[in-house]
């Protein structure tokens, strides 16, 4: 159960940030192991595809453009 909350936590910030490299880097130092790296990084660029397809710009990118 612990795996699953640590790859949900990964996909979300790789989803909203579109940084998955960056994403499971974070939650790998915050899980203190590396047991799950394979299954971290699968999860963390499959978010990353899929935000990408439904979303066109990074969620810090939108907060930045000045809203009409």
């Amino acid at each position: 159960p612990q795996y699953i909350v640590l790859l949900m936590m990964a996909s979300f910030l790789s989803g909203t940030t579109q940084a998955p490299l960056t994403s499971f880097a974070i939650v790998m130092e915050i899980s203190g192991g590396d047991t799950i790296l394979g299954p971290l990084i699968a999860s963390s660029f499959i978010a990353f595809w899929v935000a990408g397809k439904a979303v066109e710009l990074p969620l810090y990118v939108m907060l930045i453009q000045p809203k009409p």
